[in-house]
């Protein structure tokens, strides 16, 4: 027995000494018999265009410089050190694997990395414009491939990678013109031809009728609107009348007839922040087809119930409060713009009407100091009553570079521009050239590069005048999200922010 207990103790002391060499990824000296050389992660799995992924080197009972060495696709860097970066080459055919080879005198240790081919998705979408209405006959190319939207606006392209980008070319009359999206990953994306209504409207309508209650009209100490809502139009339509009849004309996507709510406001005075609300009503389930008319609507007003709302509007630095709007909303869509106020101050209080199932809306419109942007925030959902409001103005993204009348730029020239927080940037790079193609660059990033698009048949010119300038909308949290519906403006929230280039930068093309 206390043979085989001294074996044991020989065995464990054998262990934690490292007798017999160590483990097989170490060789050599260089500090003694216990001396090693360690490189984690031992082995990894990435995919080629993917992320890079950082490795140590630990040495025990030794001491020295540690160099790293590649076998394989990829990069690494530093080439020394306790730490390197290995990047994963842009694209393989086939799974491929790489060795990394940390040394440190006589000592080497190694990892094992497989880099695969990313997977592949098949995007099948749709393209409309921005009321809605389906766009047939469109080119979309993704990387080399393109596909030709068919009468629903549909396509199709498989054995795409994502993140990528799609780009939507259509023509406007002669104009050849390209809305891309930048970043996306999903497989089925709405992409909204932004910012241009391709189509005429589908079918057109017109509804009128009368009111009753309220002031008699005409009286010029009131102001009366009628405004349309319903889920089928995307669109606020008012119509502003001093006697009645009064009657509102309006289009809609799809060749379908409608129906929705006409409601009525009449409120004093005729300009500024409304002191008062004398009448509302609304007439609900007015049907109207497409190409008619619908007449002898009649809605009965009565007065509404007083109440007020309070609140602030935050500035960002290098911004300028210019004004602020005040918004009457439905749960239908419809909603009249009441009052505006062009005063700097950040505090508001203002009257609303209660009890007519409405909310209240305030936007906060600025200037950037540099006058190169405007901003709006709308906060909505305002419930009668409440205080301590919260609008919030966001900071216009500004461009960088290439600077105003730049020359001999080109699809390798960068576009750079602050960051619209939490928005999409619109980037609209365009020409008074009818013979040259007119771009929209749609991401959530900073910087850009015009597209190459030649398999689609845009060919970028060169000895051209273009403009470019910045609009953005947020909230979005992603192109993801943007390409989600044909919606674009943000839906279930109660904040839109907006920016506008006040101004166009000019280049010309090499």
């Amino acid at each position: 027995m206390s043979v085989v207990r001294g074996l044991g103790s020989v065995s464990l002391l054998c262990l934690f000494m490292a007798c017999g060499g160590g483990s097989g990824n170490n060789t050599g000296g260089g500090g003694g018999n216990d001396a090693s050389l360690t490189v984690l992660p031992a082995s990894s799995t990435l995919i080629a265009g993917g992320a890079p992924l950082d490795f140590t080197a630990t040495l025990v009972s030794a001491s020295g410089t540690i160099a790293w060495a590649l076998s394989g696709p990829g990069s690494i860097d530093p080439s020394s050190g306790n730490v390197t970066r290995y990047t994963p080459p842009a694209t393989v055919a086939s799974s491929t694997t790489a060795t990394l080879t940390a040394t440190s005198g006589s000592l080497t240790s190694r990892a094992t990395l497989t880099v695969n081919p990313p997977a592949t998705l098949t995007v099948t979408g749709r393209v409309v414009d921005t009321v809605g209405s389906l766009v047939p006959g469109a080119t979309v190319s993704i990387g080399s491939q393109q596909a030709t939207t068919d009468t629903a606006g549909a396509f199709s392209i498989s054995g795409v990678t994502a993140p990528y980008d799609a780009a939507v070319v259509v023509l406007i009359g002669p104009r050849t013109t390209a809305i891309v999206f930048m970043g996306l990953t999903r497989a089925d994306p709405t992409l909204i031809a932004a910012p241009l209504n391709i189509n005429a409207p589908d079918s057109t309508g017109t509804v009128s009728g009368s009111v009753t209650g309220g002031d008699p009209l005409p009286d010029d100490s009131d102001r009366s609107e009628v405004a349309w809502g319903s889920p089928d139009d995307p669109q606020t339509i008012t119509a502003l009348f001093t006697e009645n009849p009064w009657s509102m004309n309006f289009s809609w996507p799809g060749l379908a007839g409608t129906s929705g709510d006409v409601h009525a406001l009449q409120w004093t005075p005729l300009t500024g922040i409304p002191t008062s609300y004398k009448a509302y009503g609304v007439r609900t389930g007015v049907v109207l087809p497409s190409g008619g008319t619908t007449s002898g609507v009649t809605i009965a007003m009565t007065s509404p119930d007083a109440g007020t709302i309070g609140g602030g509007v935050t500035v960002p630095a290098g911004v300028n409060l210019t004004g602020k709007t005040l918004n009457i909303d439905f749960a239908d869509g419809a909603s009249f713009t009441v009052g505006t106020e062009s005063s700097a101050s950040t505090s508001f209080d203002y009257p609303v009407p209660t009890g007519i199932g409405s909310t209240a809306s305030v936007t906060a419109q600025g200037m950037s100091a540099s006058g190169l942007g405007l901003t709006l925030t709308q906060l909505r959902g305002i419930a009668s009553g409440s205080t301590g409001n919260v609008v919030g103005l966001v900071a216009p993204p500004v461009p960088s570079t290439p600077p105003a009348n730049a020359t001999a730029v080109t699809n390798d020239t960068d576009f750079t521009w602050t960051s619209f927080v939490g928005g999409l940037h619109i980037v609209a790079i365009t020409t008074n050239s009818s013979a040259a193609p007119d771009y929209f660059l749609i991401t959530t990033g900073t910087s850009a590069k015009i597209p190459i698009l030649g398999t689609a048949g845009v060919v970028f010119p060169g000895a051209t005048v273009y403009q470019w300038s910045i609009d953005a909308i947020g909230p979005w949290e992603s192109i993801d999200a943007y390409a989600g519906g044909p919606s674009q403006l943000p839906t279930g929230g109660t904040v839109i922010n907006l920016s506008f280039s006040a101004s166009a930068r000019s280049f010309t093309t090499l």
